[in-house]
């Protein structure tokens, strides 16, 4: 497998939302900086749930994995069993909380701009 391609379009895939801006705007044609330092809480908190959001499934996608693994190859010992449950039980949890972050910031977000 080709490594540079694969971390390439990775690193493409991660930095989507960083480098991204609503082309649709009507006045605004200010070029976009994209490791401008956010001026304000909510461009700090869209940068990092931003990111987040793309990068933590991936992330729990391989911790998955990786649990599966140790619970095929527990060979029926409770503890190693246990263990495996937990590592994908986390990994799911924390998904969650990802996803539940950014449509709460979604939310507030939208409540308060209108």
């Amino acid at each position: 497998m080709n490594y540079k391609l694969l971390f390439l379009l990775l690193t493409l895939f991660l930095n989507f939302n960083i480098f991204s801006k609503n082309v649709l705007a009507d006045d605004d044609y200010t070029f976009y900086i994209p490791f401008q330092i956010p001026t304000t809480t909510d461009d700090f908190i869209k940068r990092i749930l931003g990111v987040l959001i793309y990068l933590v499934p991936i992330i729990a996608l391989f911790v998955i994995m990786y649990g599966s693994s140790l619970f095929i190859t527990s060979k029926g010992n409770p503890e190693q069993i246990e263990k495996a449950k937990n590592i994908i039980t986390w990994a799911i949890i924390g998904v969650i909380a990802v996803l539940l972050a950014y449509s709460i910031k979604t939310l507030i977000v939208k409540f308060f701009t209108g």
